[in-house]
């Protein structure tokens, strides 16, 4: 469900929120299904503390759904990463090469005092991916995102391309495009979006949370979206020359050592560094 539940519920999902999130989110709910949920979080908490009713007076109304960019239907066989402004290496004066043991296996970038000058200098880039993987990017709570926006594209996975299933894909994005257009059923249309329909989005990240998500997000037990996404940032980054670049590897590329277990993908890491990085059909 961390997957889909981003989709219609489109904001953080977090264990716990505390009173002024949920009343703000209450106020603020533009699709039914957060309005529902707001609403539900909204009674519990004043069948608790009747005096809370203050701060739900007034439920979100409006129904905004996500834009849909103009453009033909098409199918795209990979998802998109483009940086939008990668810091130049002279703007980098304070960053510090982390270790190994700080990079992991426990994350201590977040709490060594000797690399927490990294969590200041930020990375932007905007990605274009499936809208069912963009609950899993989302699992990063260190890397912001902007407003999601649908695009008519379909990814379509290596393995489903194979099969053949191009062109019912684009039958159905086209469809849903047509639904989304309509005025009077775009709010059914972005609940009901296919799970390949594609949406972009910037985010930012300090330098510290992006060495943490290419130590998880370019091993190959990550997502193949996920994966592609982190090999083709890091491959921009490598292109403009960006200090960070050496940092953003996973464990079995930057020491030779797997640390999944049981869960290895399979590949030598000794194998792997020959060719570390490259495109994956599964």
């Amino acid at each position: 469900m961390r997957a889909f539940i981003p989709v219609v519920f489109p904001t953080g999902l977090m264990i716990t929120m505390d009173f002024t999130a949920i009343a703000a989110m209450f106020r603020v709910a533009w699709t039914p299904p957060l309005r529902y949920i707001m609403s539900r979080m909204a009674e519990l908490i004043v069948e608790q503390w009747p005096d809370a009713a203050f701060a739900f007076t007034e439920v979100g109304k409006d129904c905004q759904p996500w834009e849909l960019v103009d453009g033909a239907p098409h199918v795209k066989d990979s998802p998109e990463c483009r940086l939008l402004y990668p810091l130049a290496p002279g703007d980098l004066g304070g960053f510090v090469p982390p270790s190994r043991e700080e990079v992991g296996p426990l994350d201590l970038l977040h709490f060594s005092p000797r690399v927490m000058d990294n969590r200041t200098e930020e990375v932007k880039d905007e990605v274009t991916l499936s809208v069912a993987t963009m609950g899993q990017d989302q699992r990063h709570r260190t890397i912001q995102r902007g407003l999601p926006r649908f695009t008519r594209g379909f990814y379509l996975p290596p393995v489903a391309r194979e099969l053949g299933l191009g062109e019912q894909a684009l039958s159905l994005v086209g469809e849903w495009g047509q639904m989304m257009g309509n005025d009077r059923l775009r709010p059914i249309g972005h609940l009901l979006a296919p799970y390949g329909a594609m949406v972009r989005y910037p985010r930012v990240a300090n330098l510290a949370a992006f060495i943490h998500e290419g130590d998880k997000r370019l091993c190959w037990c990550s997502q193949q979206e996920i994966y592609e996404v982190a090999r083709q940032r890091r491959e921009q980054l490598a292109n403009v020359g960006h200090p960070v670049v050496p940092y953003l590897s996973p464990h079995c590329v930057s020491s030779g050592v797997c640390l999944e277990g049981v869960r290895c993908c399979g590949r030598d890491p000794v194998a792997r560094k020959a060719n570390p990085f490259p495109y994956r059909e599964i």
